[in-house]
């Protein structure tokens, strides 16, 4: 009686072995039906006439057929993804006492970048001044007045973190020169 339970109920595990002739029809029935699927599946496809898919999404992108999923923006997306991890690490860089340099910088081939940028740090224009300074302070890491001018402008700016940076980077540089200590 408890046999005839068991192999009524559908769970496998209690299925009563009945042979190898009953597996292997079983395993053949199966073979049929995925075979019919198989059978459908390139039924469908082949009634669409595609010679090459390749060619045909080519053609599709070329139409728009696909939306804004083009490589264009993929790829301005990764850009701006580039440029988010690096603003993101001049950031922690200058949380930690790194000085961060500008990308591009017209400065640097000039022959005296401390006076190219003592002019306009006069005059007020504080962003030439710090390009200016910056090329100096490049080219000459141990000059503490183009650190300290460097320091003054970004205060001047409200760049705090590299007003730091820049200042004690002109204390390191020249220890005895007090003015930066007591730069307003």
């Amino acid at each position: 009686m408890l046999a005839h339970t068991l192999s009524q109920n559908s769970d496998l595990k209690f299925q009563v072995f009945r042979g190898p002739d009953h597996w292997a029809n079983e395993f053949g029935a199966e073979r049929l039906q995925q075979e019919s699927v198989d059978d459908q599946w390139v039924n469908i496809f082949s009634k669409l006439h595609v010679d090459d898919w390749a060619e045909e999404l080519g053609r599709q992108v070329g139409e728009g057929a696909l939306g804004d999923s083009s490589s264009d923006n993929w790829a301005n997306s990764y850009d701006e993804f580039l440029n988010e991890q690096l603003a993101a690490k001049q950031r922690l860089d200058a949380s930690r006492g790194v000085y961060v340099f500008s990308g591009m910088n017209p400065y640097v081939d000039h022959q005296n970048p401390l006076k190219q940028g003592q002019e306009p740090f006069r005059k007020g224009l504080l962003s030439e001044a710090v390009l200016a300074l910056e090329a100096e302070v490049m080219k000459n890491p141990e000059n503490a007045e183009g650190w300290r001018l460097r320091g003054i402008t970004h205060a001047e700016n409200d760049d705090d973190q590299q007003a730091i940076v820049a200042m004690m980077r002109a204390q390191e540089a020249d220890p005895t020169n007090l003015e930066e200590c007591y730069e307003p």
